[in-house]
């Protein structure tokens, strides 16, 4: 999984991120379908830039990623 910067912009009363071609096709999600957000696990995933913590913000997005996709591997490192 790549991290990718992305805009919100606004949209009527909303706001809007855009998603990348290549997740839609992998996803199989096309223009104009419903989907469904978990905005517990959203949370997790979207980091909002600052000038200065650019590099800090990208390091915090992976180490959460490293912990999503390694929970059972840290849990018995530290059930040991």
């Amino acid at each position: 999984m790549s991290i990718k910067e992305r805009k919100v912009r606004k949209s009527g009363n909303s706001v809007s991120i855009t998603l990348s071609r290549e997740f839609l096709e992998t996803t199989g999600i096309k223009e104009n379908d419903t989907v469904y957000i978990d905005e517990e696990k959203l949370k997790e995933a979207i980091v909002k830039k600052t000038v200065q913590g650019d590099q800090e913000a990208k390091v915090a997005m992976l180490i959460q990623q490293s912990l999503q996709e390694y929970q059972e591997l840290y849990q018995e490192l530290v059930d040991r």
